[in-house]
């Protein structure tokens, strides 16, 4: 529930119904008049931590630099909601890994 309907835009919306990303999210055109599309990344292979770190907006790289979003808002959502929210991304990764 909490992945199709997280107090906001849908996780699936952005990321898809597994997590893989590549959903549409805008199309829009740089300085030279070139389209773009901006497309959700994967977060299927996300550890708790990360997906924490990425929902509340401080995911770091290896360099221990801040990676901010762009465009993801910010839910305030609990541990115990983030880890409902993973434990589903495993749940359907583990489901496409079996076939």
């Amino acid at each position: 529930m909490l992945y199709n309907n997280p107090r906001g835009i849908a996780c699936s919306k952005c990321h898809g119904k597994t997590g893989k990303g590549g959903q549409k999210i805008a199309k829009y055109y740089d300085k030279y008049g070139n389209p773009k599309l901006l497309k959700g990344v994967s977060i299927i292979n996300y550890t708790f931590e990360q997906l924490k770190a990425s929902l509340n907006n401080n995911l770091r790289d290896k360099k221990n630099h801040r990676v901010r979003h762009k465009i993801m808002p910010l839910y305030y959502l609990t541990d115990k909601e983030i880890k409902a929210i993973y434990k589903y991304l495993q749940s359907v990764k583990d489901k496409e890994e079996e076939y």
